[in-house]
């Protein structure tokens, strides 16, 4: 049987104990940590460097896109008013009185025993509410009589289909002029008569959802 030594035991058992020495391990380990701390810390500059890179383009996109911004904000402001103007002018369109009919069934129903000197008319578009003024000369054998049929002609002729019809004389005084009719010398009186009225507005017909919803229940 052969028998061998070893004599480098010694030398190869110190060689071990060295590389074993926790000494030199915590000092790798130290130098791994620090290597990866170094790459993080370069990596996240790196990210900060993309960042910082992108905003200040951002920023500069900005400043040029800033004042177009504020230009269309002003232009919307112009047009939402312009838009509010043609709307309001639109519905005073929509809403507006029509005179001439009412002025056509004055002349057919004016008596040729009566003149009317004067007229003056307004109307309210939001509550539709109106109001006439009246003035005048009525003549006859009993002329205040004649201005009180007047007045209730206007009212049963001129202002019918009108809501909430008020009338009354402002004012009804006798005059000393006198004019011939039918070869007659009649007595006058001055008057002006005004009149409250509402104009009627009328039912919205429903729309198609108003009935299926009608329907529905």
């Amino acid at each position: 049987m052969a028998l061998h030594l070893n004599l480098y035991h010694e030398m190869q058992k110190q060689a071990m104990q060295r590389r074993r020495d926790p000494l030199k391990l915590g000092l790798y380990a130290l130098v791994v940590v620090v290597a990866i701390l170094l790459f993080y810390y370069f990596y996240r500059v790196e990210q900060v460097h993309v960042l910082t890179t992108q905003a200040a383009q951002l920023e500069s996109k900005w400043k040029m896109t800033e004042p177009k911004a504020q230009e269309a904000l002003a232009l919307e402001a112009q047009l939402n008013a312009s838009v509010k103007v043609k709307e309001a002018l639109v519905q005073a369109i929509e809403n507006r009185f029509y005179w001439a009919p009412l002025l056509e069934k004055i002349q057919r129903t004016i008596p040729a025993n009566v003149q009317i000197t004067s007229f003056r008319g307004s109307m309210d578009s939001v509550t539709g509410k109106g109001m006439l003024t009246v003035s005048g000369i009525a003549a006859g054998a009993t002329p205040r009589k004649v201005a009180e049929d007047f007045r209730t002609s206007f009212v049963s002729k001129c202002l019918e289909g009108f809501n909430k019809v008020d009338s009354d004389f402002a004012s009804l005084e006798d005059s000393d002029t006198t004019v011939q009719l039918d070869g007659k010398a009649l007595s006058t009186v001055l008057f002006s008569l005004q009149f409250q009225f509402s104009v009627e507005e009328p039912t919205p017909s429903p729309t198609p959802v108003q009935k299926l919803q009608k329907g529905a229940r």
